[in-house]
């Protein structure tokens, strides 16, 4: 099937239910020769679904160079352009931010992306800002994690030696010095003898 690409003359863009030749004759907007394409007049913004001029919403100012409404860090702006919505609790966002997504966890909790809240990470365990998986929260020195929770290593263990991404089985608990690990449990070594750490 042979397709081609619409174009209309100067002066008018693609739009319409159908697809057609419309000019920019919109409340507080024009068509902007330079950019080839309808603009809006300052504290506006263009809506390009429906060839829209959105007035700058509360929380929000208007980008002179970038000719479009900015909404307040710790905001993001809705796909209507019509308004700024708060980033989930525990969360924040660059001024500008278009989407929940930008909006980032603070230390120690991550983004569950299913519905965009911000959770706990686990009991002893910590993430840096930011965190979009439960994977990215890692155990504290002396803990492992086993499934989603961290379990303290065993007596007489330590992985402090590891780094936070390796805590994650038991394996990573070494055994004191003088100590064996068996059944994952630190045994001391038998009379006499002695034996490294690990």
């Amino acid at each position: 099937m042979m397709t081609s690409t619409f174009t209309c003359p100067h002066g008018k863009i693609v739009g319409g239910q159908w697809v057609e030749c419309i000019t920019c004759d919109l409340a507080h907007g024009f068509f902007d020769y330079d950019a080839d394409s309808c603009a809006c007049e300052d504290n506006y913004s263009y809506r390009p679904r429906d060839v829209a001029c959105v007035a700058c919403p509360n929380l929000s100012t208007y980008n002179t160079t970038l000719r479009t409404c900015q909404c307040t860090s710790n905001y993001y702006l809705n796909e209507n352009l019509d308004s700024c919505l708060s980033c989930p609790t525990n969360s924040t966002s660059s001024v500008g931010s278009t989407q929940i997504s930008q909006c980032r966890c603070a230390a120690n909790y991550y983004m569950n992306t299913s519905d965009y809240t911000c959770q706990s990470c686990p009991a002893h365990s910590t993430s840096a800002a930011g965190a979009t998986s439960i994977n990215a929260c890692y155990c504290d020195v002396d803990y492992y994690k086993s499934g989603t929770t961290c379990v303290a290593c065993p007596a007489n263990s330590s992985n402090a030696d590891s780094l936070a991404s390796w805590r994650s089985s038991i394996s990573s608990c070494k055994c004191a010095a003088n100590y064996y690990m068996d059944n994952n449990v630190c045994q001391s070594c038998p009379s006499g003898t002695t034996s490294p750490a690990g």
